[in-house]
């Protein structure tokens, strides 16, 4: 016997998995849609967080900028000051060697020897005077090779001269001369 169905089961049943496939799929889209959303709102958390960290580092380097630049600043005033301090201490140099070395010349010249003349140009002293005997000017000359004060110190001349009667020798000295010594 030939058994025809008319009922629709077929087309229901393709009819009822649709449904069940649209279902799912829209579900399975749903959910998707919920995980992408839940993870941009993280990633927004942690994107906002880094925005304001940057904007934070971005204070914080203005900050050190300046504190930077007040540092060179105060650098170059000290360089300046340590400058100006050079030219205060080597002026007071030059005002109290020149007397120095006089005191000097005074205590270590000899009682047979006169100085006629004492020049001084760029640290080379130039001395000219008269001694009794050359044995006289060679201690000088020994004298101020033992001083602090004077250094290359070079016998220009000795001449003999009669004067009333006495035999008096001139000589020209010229020596380095230290002010800071």
């Amino acid at each position: 016997m030939i058994r025809i169905n008319l009922l629709p089961i077929r087309a229901k049943r393709k009819r009822n998995t649709s449904l069940i496939h649209l279902s799912v799929f829209g579900s399975s889209i749903f959910v998707s849609l919920m995980l992408m959303g839940a993870w941009n709102s993280t990633y927004d958390g942690d994107l906002d967080m880094l925005i304001e960290e940057i904007e934070l580092k971005k204070e914080e380097k203005i900050r050190y900028e300046k504190i930077i630049e007040e540092v060179e600043t105060l650098k170059r005033e000290e360089k300046t000051l340590r400058d100006q301090l050079g030219v205060i201490e080597k002026l007071e140099r030059g005002r109290r060697g020149p007397v120095f070395v006089l005191d000097e010349l005074a205590t270590i010249i000899p009682k047979r020897v006169w100085l006629d003349s004492v020049t001084e140009a760029r640290n080379v002293l130039e001395l000219s005077g008269f001694g009794i005997e050359n044995a006289d000017i060679s201690e000088f000359m020994k004298a101020l090779d033992k001083s602090r004060f004077f250094s290359k110190i070079t016998l220009a001349y000795t001449k003999a001269s009669d004067q009333e009667g006495i035999s008096i020798y001139s000589f020209q000295i010229t020596c380095l001369v230290d002010y800071a010594a």
